[in-house]
């Protein structure tokens, strides 16, 4: 999905202004997850069918480096969201019927060109409650 959504930005002359990224917006590890995939741009970039423009919620997040490949990432989120129970950090997440909606719950590649490997630098970064 991000391929295809770099491939579309790449016809359309939009330049990427950072790293590509998956968002996390419906979380139920039972059932169905809600995601987007897209990349950084310049304000005022428009989308067309399927892609969409949107500015993430302004606010503070708490963030973790993780250095290695893509599949280790399951386990690095779940170190931070133990740490976060420990430190009483509160994400700004609703739970609902259908599982916990973030409002803002990202992974951003900074390696995102070329298959994965163990030297990906990837970001994971979760919005505060206000």
């Amino acid at each position: 999905a991000l391929d295809a959504v770099a491939n579309w930005m790449t016809a359309q002359g939009i330049v990427p202004t950072g790293p590509g990224f998956f968002r996390y917006d419906l979380i139920n590890m039972a059932g169905q997850m809600g995601m987007a995939f897209g990349y950084p741009v310049a304000p005022g970039t428009r989308g067309a069918g399927d892609i969409v423009a949107e500015t993430l919620p302004a606010g503070r997040y708490i963030s973790v480096l993780h250095h290695g490949h893509p599949d280790e990432l399951y386990d690095a989120t779940i170190m931070l969201i133990e740490w976060s129970k420990v430190r009483q950090v509160d994400w700004d997440v609703a739970e609902t019927a259908d599982g916990d909606r973030f409002a803002a719950r990202l992974e951003l590649f900074n390696q995102a060109e070329g298959d994965p490997s163990d030297d990906w630098i990837t970001e994971i970064r979760i919005r505060l409650r206000d």
